[in-house]
């Protein structure tokens, strides 16, 4: 696996849901098998969700499809993470 990073990336600083380009939007995140039994494990509301949310993307690899407005099903109303 190859990791890529912007050449900025040792100065980022998250500001969580004040930042005005989220990464939650319009990208679909690719779950590794680790990652994908973990998430299955998950029981109440917050495994319901996560379990509808599961797709294959076009690569065929595992990941959470984006809503019909382009954000992560788990981007919340104030842009923070509910699964984090």
């Amino acid at each position: 696996m190859k990791t890529f990073v912007p050449h900025y990336f040792k100065k980022f600083s998250c500001i969580a849901g004040a930042c005005p380009d989220s990464c939650c939007i319009g990208w679909e995140a690719d779950l590794d098998s680790e990652i994908l039994e973990k998430y299955k494990s998950v029981g109440g509301e917050l495994g319901e969700r996560i379990k509808n949310a599961l797709a294959k993307g076009d690569t065929d690899c595992d990941i959470f499809a984006l809503c019909k407005n382009g954000r992560c099903p788990f981007l919340n109303s104030k842009n923070l993470c509910d699964i984090q």
